[in-house]
């Protein structure tokens, strides 16, 4: 006797579907763990939405792995039994994943049960039980007792936190964050599999592919967007990026120049672009990030161009996204990204004896595995490296290195990331990107890259 999940994986990953059927032994649908699901559909990624799913069927397996109930009981009984949760019960499936069958390590025991702590809140909240208090805090000054399932209040947008999440121990040292002489290479290894994920005989097409994915690659390493961020990322952001730019550059100059009746010349904008972030952010929260005035008008040529080809051969439709693909997609199918190709275009693993290891400068004692969030760390290391330099030119061009304003770079460093506050993961890139700054390297892509950030940042601090 097992609960079920019902979903299409073709489906699923290819066209986008929501489509995950929790249901009972019995045969019937579980709809409020459906409905569940499909609300949490709209704020999560697809990857994320099908992992609640899986938790929560899990879950409700275990509750029922001794039971008297069985494929013919009605679905009101197991309902009933789903209902009848509480604290206790919680603590015991947490010991369970960790010494049960599965054995899970902690950071993994915490994700499935937040998952089950999500769906009985979302019962509470959405009436979607009889159960008066089944999931929640005590509030003695309104009168409500203390629920079946305790959840504390939350902070910020948060509505509550669970409480059974255990701590994790340390891992042995920050993770790993590529140097430049990997960002060279890598730079190298995207255009290589643009070249190879290309349709054949076309070398236009080819191109094209280059273009858009060293894009990718400069967008994660540069500006730091998390994968979901770089994949919703939109053409309408970019060039409302360009026009504030140009607003703010060309200021009452222009209005003074049409009162007079002469032509403007617009001027050349220099400094780093503002780039409000609207999508994919963590918590939905909007962000702005700085890039170079390069890697904006590239990627507004890409725009006006290799993109405009890659819909027109594939004859999909454009849903706005800057980022498109038409690979192995029907007519008339959205061009969006999924989540497994825009990863794929940055994900490398280099192994100890990859032949490219020299290009990387050193030795390799261990495998090297790149990813999207590695390139993020990077580029938040890169900042941070960019903002100790240019604070430093500051502080000795007044005479006086001892008046380096670290709050300041570190709150500035912490509204690039996109970081709530600025914790220790914050401190340690900051820490990273003192050392960094010490350290120079040649003209190679990546550090002519990094001037160009140094260049425009101080066109920023001159205005």
């Amino acid at each position: 006797m097992r609960f079920f999940l019902h979903t299409s994986s073709q489906q699923y990953f290819d066209k986008f579907s929501n489509g995950l059927l929790v249901g009972f032994p019995n045969g019937h649908v579980y709809w409020p763990a459906t409905e569940f699901l499909m609300s949490r559909a709209k704020t999560v990624s697809k990857d994320t939405s099908y992992c609640n799913a899986l938790y929560l069927v899990k879950f409700f397996n275990y509750l029922f792995r001794i039971t008297a109930l069985n494929e013919k009981s009605d679905s009101k009984s197991f309902e009933r039994k789903i209902n009848a949760v509480n604290s206790i019960d919680l603590d015991k499936y947490f010991d369970f994943l960790q010494q049960g069958k599965y054995k899970i390590q902690v950071d993994s025991a915490n994700q499935n049960l937040s998952a089950v702590v999500g769906f009985f809140w979302w019962l509470q909240i959405n009436s979607k039980t009889d159960v008066k208090y089944l999931c929640g805090w005590a509030d003695t000054e309104r009168g409500i007792p203390a629920h079946q399932i305790k959840v504390l209040p939350g902070e910020g947008e948060r509505e509550y936190r669970s409480p059974y999440r255990k701590r994790v121990a340390s891992s042995c040292g920050p993770q790993f964050v590529p140097t430049r002489n990997h960002i060279n290479l890598l730079s190298e290894l995207v255009l290589q599999r643009a070249s190879q994920a290309a349709p054949k005989n076309s070398d236009d097409m080819e191109y094209m592919y280059r273009i858009r994915n060293l894009l990718v690659f400069d967008w994660m390493s540069q500006a730091g967007l998390r994968s979901e961020e770089t994949r919703l990322l939109q053409c309408e952001t970019i060039e409302q990026a360009l026009e504030q730019a140009k607003a703010e550059a060309d200021g009452l100059q222009k209005q003074l120049a049409i009162l007079k009746g002469v032509e403007y010349e617009p001027k050349t904008i220099n400094k780093m672009f503002n780039v409000l972030v609207k999508h994919g952010a963590k918590n939905d929260k909007q962000r702005m990030v700085q890039v170079t005035p390069d890697l904006l008008e590239r990627t507004l040529s890409y725009i006006s161009f290799e993109r405009k080809m890659i819909l027109k051969v594939g004859h999909c439709k454009d849903s706005g996204e800057v980022f498109v693909t038409t690979a192995n997609k029907r007519k008339n199918s959205s061009a969006r990204m999924s989540d497994t190709y825009i990863s794929s275009i940055v994900t490398f693993e280099l192994s100890v004896n990859d032949t490219k290891k020299r290009v990387m400068g050193g030795k390799i004692s261990k495998p090297i595995k790149i990813t999207p969030h590695a390139l993020r760390r990077y580029a938040i290391t890169s900042y941070g490296c960019l903002l100790l330099e240019i604070e430093q030119q500051r502080s000795r061009a007044i005479g006086r290195l001892s008046d380096t304003d670290y709050d300041n770079m570190l709150n500035k460093l912490k509204r690039f990331a996109g970081h709530n506050s600025a914790d220790t993961t914050l401190q340690y890139y900051f820490d990273l990107s003192q050392s960094l700054v010490k350290s120079k390297l040649g003209a190679t892509r990546a550090e002519i890259e990094y001037q160009k950030q140094i260049l425009a940042t101080l066109e920023n601090e001159l205005i």
